[in-house]
C-alpha cells in the first residue's frame, strides 16, 4: 500500500518553533511551497529588504534574504529566510504524530 505524503512547513525564530502546518503533498508543488515560504518570510522584512530580495541576482543591491536553500542530511528540506526562517520537508503519514 502506498503511503500518503505531506509537506510539513515550520517557522522558527532562532531555535524556537513559531509555526507549523502540515498539508497534503498533492496540494502544493515544490515551486508553490517555495513561493509560500517566501511570502511567510517577507512578513519579517522591511520594504527595502523585500525590494532588494526581489531584484535579479546580479543586480546591484540584490540580497538573498528570500532565496530558497536545499537542506543537507537524510530528509529533503527547503528553507527560506534568515531569522526568522521557514523550513519545508516531505513526510510520510506513518512518520507524523
Amino acid at each position: 500500500m502506498a503511503r500518503k505524503r505531506y509537506w510539513k512547513i515550520e517557522g522558527y525564530d532562532s531555535t524556537n518553533k513559531t509555526f507549523e502546518r502540515v498539508l497534503p503533498y498533492s496540494f502544493l508543488t515544490k515551486k508553490y511551497v517555495i513561493a509560500l515560504m517566501q511570502r511567510l518570510s517577507a512578513r519579517h522584512l522591511d520594504e527595502d529588504e523585500i525590494v532588494s530580495s526581489s531584484l535579479r541576482p546580479k543586480a546591484p543591491g540584490y540580497t538573498q534574504l528570500l532565496e530558497p536553500r536545499a537542506g543537507r542530511g537524510g530528509r529533503h528540506t527547503i528553507s527560506v529566510g534568515e531569522n526568522p526562517h521557514y523550513v519545508a520537508s516531505v513526510w510520510r503519514d506513518d512518520e507524523l504524530p
